[in-house]
């Protein structure tokens, strides 16, 4: 949260100064929850053990429904000029850092022509990204594809999806990426690293060095390539819902209303 305050809407100190009234402030995940307990309980005299996380839902089978959709006609025309497509899909402000991305993907091509870079997304900065890719003379293998309304199959077609950002909650992306079985490269930041936990896909430096070497890695033993039990994940987000967010009187309630209907059945 602090980083939004810093980098896009510094009037979110007088949304801050409101957290007092509250007795819990519960992030998307363990590690950004410290993170905002760390920035923001001294500075606004908030409660430390009022911060806690409850993990975001998925929902697996979605995502396989829209995944298994027809690939757009001209992502499928790009995807068959080259050997190795990466992907990346997201919202083009600052904190996404797709230049950075860009950059370091315009090294990697030099040393393997047969790779492309597919960015979907639109955004404040998609102007000043479009000048880069010309500037950098990479229209041939960096394309700006814009928004899509089902993204699904370019993501199941894809053979690497990177995330570039500076600083993330829990992204949903990430976990649609691991329920497609994709091989991922994520830079080191607090959310993405404990989603994808040294399991699920290769995070590295927070740079574009880091990023160019997650590329040059693909297919190689240093990548992990464990399964996503995304039912597993499921029980453990609902659970942590319901200790944290739901009052136990409302859970004994809800018991009591389940044994009612079992005993009218």
């Amino acid at each position: 949260m602090k980083n939004e305050e810093e980098m896009k809407f510094p009037e979110l100190e007088a949304v801050f100064r409101l957290y007092s009234h509250y007795d819990r402030y519960v992030s998307v995940a363990r590690a950004v929850s410290e993170k905002n307990r760390n920035a923001l309980a001294e500075r606004f005299s908030l409660e430390p053990l009022g911060f806690m996380n409850v993990d975001n839902q998925i929902h697996p089978e979605a995502v396989l429904t829209l995944a298994a959709a027809p690939l757009d006609a001209d992502i499928e025309e790009w995807y068959s000029g080259a050997r190795t497509n990466f992907l990346t899909i997201g919202r083009m402000s600052p904190e996404k850092d797709h230049a950075k991305l860009i950059r370091s993907f315009v090294s990697h091509h030099a040393q393997e022509p047969s790779a492309r870079l597919l960015i979907l997304g639109t955004g404040p900065l998609l102007p000043d990204l479009e000048r880069l890719i010309v500037d950098l003379d990479a229209t041939e293998f960096v394309w700006l594809a814009g928004q899509r309304s089902n993204p699904y199959p370019a993501l199941a077609r894809c053979d690497a999806f990177v995330l570039p950002s500076l600083h993330e909650g829990q992204p949903m992306v990430l976990f649609e990426a691991m329920i497609l079985e994709k091989a991922i490269i994520s830079t080191d930041v607090p959310g993405p690293r404990e989603v994808l936990d040294g399991q699920y896909g290769l995070v590295v430096e927070n740079s574009g060095t880091g990023l160019e070497q997650g590329f040059n890695a693909l297919g190689t033993a240093e990548f992990p390539s464990a399964k996503f039990d995304h039912d597993a994940y499921l029980l453990l987000a609902r659970n942590q819902f319901t200790d944290v967010c739901v009052p136990t009187s409302t859970v004994s309630s809800l018991i009591e209303d389940q044994f009612e209907v079992v005993g009218r059945k």
